[in-house]
């Protein structure tokens, strides 16, 4: 509507002829005679017109533009709610009922089209303004990096992003899994690199941070809840399959990361994550560097001068992060985390236990009581406290080395000297109680087979469960099954007795 206006001016204020006006505005002439005779027909000049809104002026030059003018509208909140409160509803049946009340309303077309713009008009998203040093939103990239280290054994990078506050401040760094150990050490990292710790944290959905969602419950992973409150901070994850909780990360990993850093080092060769580290934080600082385009500043500038002062301050100590798994109690009273074995103590024989590992302890709770701590190991397969273990494993089924050895000579000389060949040089003998159950298992499945199975290790010296259990299982497929034998009894009636001899 703005030609109608221009025209207007032109013939109020400059006194323009039709031709003129014509010229100026890009229209014919006669479409400068027509606006300008409705105009003159509704007395409407340049001075009125300049503050009358677009379809106000165009209702009064144009009165029959709009085909659709006195047909009433539908009511599209009515349509709205019918469409999601019924299963099986269609606009052909809720269009039939519009024309039940108006049969002169809007064709099936035109019906569906006020229902579309009318669904558009409510996804309309609002700026949110961030407040200094607040939020600090989390996410992992969906790309990865691949590279092959030092062994020329394949691997990929994992990149860990976040943001911080309104100057949107990223920060990046490479790991070699998205395990919840590197969520909760890319968390500290961040925050060591910030300076300071935000007031909210913003994870998505990831298993690494949060174990249970639901609409209106959240159950953070035990180990980032403690991150979280060690921090003095609150989490609140991003719901399921909603970015615009988060979209300073969401545009971060876009820009920063996917947009710029891979892009930077897509040609170099690296040999290992420290090396992809090091290129990161070189490109990562030029990134931040950067003046925005259509505001003064940079990334850099505005996390200096808004967001780092609004920061609460780091804890003296860092924190020791800590991987919580769950875990029942075995028969041999050891518990497995990370391919060892660590002692409980013999009660809880059976009992589901939370097993809490720190790069050098790992502790055992039950009900929220620490039942026992062992030094964690990264060498040896068993830890074993002598006191977890029973004064009379007789009291639990009489499982012990002595029970297992008369079990095995009450069977026969081979399954003896096949067991003694199990403990030679075993100093702790409840490492050998699964075998030993095993074993006993395989007898009582098939004791011929057994047997057999246990001479043939003997004959190759080799005293180990798997090997026996590997050498039966074969046995079991080449044997052939057992013929049946007649029975033999007085009172069985033969076949004479049915005139089988006829």
């Amino acid at each position: 509507m703005n030609f109608i206006r221009e025209i207007l001016r032109l013939r109020d204020e400059l006194h323009l002829s039709q031709r003129e006006t014509a010229k100026a505005v890009g229209k014919s002439r006669d479409a400068v005679s027509n606006v300008l005779k409705m105009a003159k027909a509704v007395n409407i000049t340049y001075d009125i017109a300049k503050d009358m809104s677009d379809d106000a002026l165009k209702d009064v030059i144009y009165p029959n533009s709009n085909p659709y003018r006195d047909i009433p509208e539908p009511d599209m909140d009515w349509i709205d709610r019918e469409m999601k409160n019924h299963k099986n509803m269609t606009m052909m049946i809720l269009h039939q009922e519009y024309l039940e009340k108006y049969p002169d309303g809007l064709k099936y077309t035109q019906f569906c089209e006020r229902y579309r713009e009318y669904i558009s008009s409510r996804k309309i998203s609002m700026h949110v303004e961030r407040k200094c040093g607040e939020r600090m939103e989390i996410d992992w990239v969906g790309d990865k990096l691949k590279y092959e280290d030092s062994n020329g054994k394949q691997c990929v990078a994992c990149f860990f992003v976040t943001t911080l506050g309104r100057s949107t401040y990223p920060y990046v760094e490479a790991f070699p899994n998205q395990t919840s150990m590197s969520f909760n050490l890319g968390t500290i990292h961040a925050l060591e690199y910030y300076g300071g710790v935000p007031a909210i944290f913003v994870p998505d959905n990831d298993k690494s941070a949060v174990t249970k969602t639901s609409k209106y419950d959240t159950v953070l992973n035990s180990s980032f809840a403690e991150l979280v409150e060690y921090y003095g901070a609150v989490c609140i994850p991003a719901r399921v399959r909603t970015p615009k909780d988060k979209p300073n990360v969401e545009k971060s990993v876009f820009d920063a990361v996917e947009r710029y850093i891979m892009l930077k080092i897509r040609n170099d060769q690296f040999h290992s994550i420290a090396e992809i580290n090091v290129a990161i934080r070189k490109h990562l600082a030029d990134f931040v560097s950067k003046p925005f385009q259509k505001k003064e500043g940079s990334r850099e500038s505005v996390f200096i001068n808004e967001d780092k002062p609004a920061l609460l301050p780091l804890p003296k100590e860092r924190f020791e992060i800590i991987d919580s798994i769950f875990a029942k109690v075995n028969i041999d009273y050891h518990i497995e985390y990370d391919h060892k074995y660590y002692s409980v103590p013999y009660r809880y024989i059976g009992e589901k236990v939370e097993v809490k590992a720190k790069p050098l302890i790992i502790e055992i709770w039950h009900n929220n009581e620490r039942i026992c701590t062992h030094p964690r190991s990264y060498k040896n397969l068993y830890t074993t406290t002598i006191e977890h273990m029973p004064p009379n494993h007789q009291a639990y089924n009489n499982i012990n080395q002595q029970s297992f050895k008369k079990w095995a000579k009450s069977i026969s000389p081979d399954v003896e000297e096949f067991m003694n060949g199990m403990y030679n040089g075993v100093t702790i003998e409840q490492i050998r109680y699964r075998g030993c159950l095993g074993l006993q298992k395989l007898c009582k499945a098939n004791k011929k087979i057994f047997l057999q199975a246990v001479k043939l290790c003997n004959e190759n010296k080799t005293y180990s469960f798997k090997a026996c259990n590997d050498i039966f299982k074969y046995l079991l497929t080449i044997t052939p099954p057992p013929t049946e034998t007649p029975i033999r009894n007085d009172n069985v009636r033969g076949k004479e007795y049915y005139g089988g001899n006829k």
